[in-house]
């Protein structure tokens, strides 16, 4: 087998033509592949939920004579992108350790995501909001960040959109949503029960669930199309999650693609969307000049030490 460093790049562009069991082994390789680069075929087969022979089969489609020889062109792969495990954040690390680090792990799960992108998925979702006579985005807890991000990127757009976090709002609302309307259901685990009971609700009543949100969950089962990330959560690194970081990335595609498809109405839309922005910063009150008290300076090639800050 050729050791080409676009095996995953193939491996992507070659999903839809694989068969079910197949394509789940593709999956678990995408999510995780430096894990699956460590893994025995046992371990790939029983995290991809196939059979071992199915395994096989997929690495023979690769080009590859077994799985030793398959594991040794994907760690070949993986070493050509840079591909690092994710750092973790410790006592004792300066302001630049910390930079590398953080910057380092973003690198890692975008090129992670980059390998997952499914166009015509994507190209789908991108139709759906941009077309949709009525728009609610439904999220909770800390996904309710990026519910909010999405309501005032789509209003820059020219889309009405809703954003709703209460279920006492949010349940009512999903009832009421019929055939040719949308419901973006966001959330960071993908089983929070008042986004199963909004995302049924909003099915029954003839509505298209959207869900952003990790597959292979409750929600994504529910719904009609899932856009997420599928690699593990960084959160132990301190930094931003990976999740996080990757929905935002794949909220940005959306909206650059939703902007193309809307150009001709948010060009017309744009001069009064200025207007009404100046107006609200002539508006705004004064920031107060309350003198606060000054700490010690951070020192950039120093580890970086706690404040006795009271709460």
């Amino acid at each position: 087998m050729s050791s080409g460093t676009d095996l995953l790049q193939r491996i992507t562009k070659a999903s839809a033509d694989l068969s079910k069991s197949e394509r789940k082994v593709a999956e678990a390789i995408l999510a995780l592949p430096q894990q699956a680069a460590r893994e025995n075929i046992a371990q790939l087969a029983a995290r991809a939920q196939v059979s071992e022979p199915t395994v096989f089969r997929f690495c023979k489609r690769f080009g590859a004579e077994g799985f030793p020889d398959f594991k040794l062109a994907l760690s070949m792969a993986l070493a050509a992108e840079n591909t690092t495990p994710p750092s973790t954040l410790s006592r004792g690390d300066t302001v630049e350790d910390v930079a590398h680090k953080v910057i380092g792990n973003a690198v890692n799960a975008l090129q992670g995501l980059q390998r997952q992108v499914d166009a015509p998925l994507l190209a789908r979702c991108i139709d759906l909001i941009s077309q949709a006579r009525r728009l609610v985005v439904g999220a909770q807890g800390s996904s309710r960040l990026l519910a909010e991000f999405l309501r005032g990127r789509l209003i820059d757009i020219g889309l009405q959109c809703e954003c709703y976090s209460d279920p006492a709002q949010l349940l009512p609302v999903a009832v009421s949503l019929r055939q040719g309307e949308l419901l973006v259901a966001i959330s960071s685990d993908g089983e929070s029960r008042d986004m199963l009971e909004a995302a049924q609700l909003a099915a029954d009543s003839g509505a298209t669930v959207l869900a952003l949100c990790p597959p292979k969950t409750a929600l994504s089962d529910l719904s009609g199309l899932t856009l997420g990330p599928a690699g593990q959560d960084s959160a132990e690194s301190g930094a931003l999650s990976s999740e996080t970081l990757e929905m935002t990335v794949l909220l940005e595609i959306l909206l650059s693609g939703i902007s193309l498809r809307r150009a001709d109405s948010i060009k017309a839309l744009s001069p009064r969307l200025r207007q009404a922005r100046a107006r609200l910063s002539l508006n705004r009150n004064a920031v107060s000049n309350e003198p606060v008290t000054p700490e010690p300076s951070l020192k950039a090639n120093e580890p970086i030490t706690a404040i006795n800050w009271p709460y």
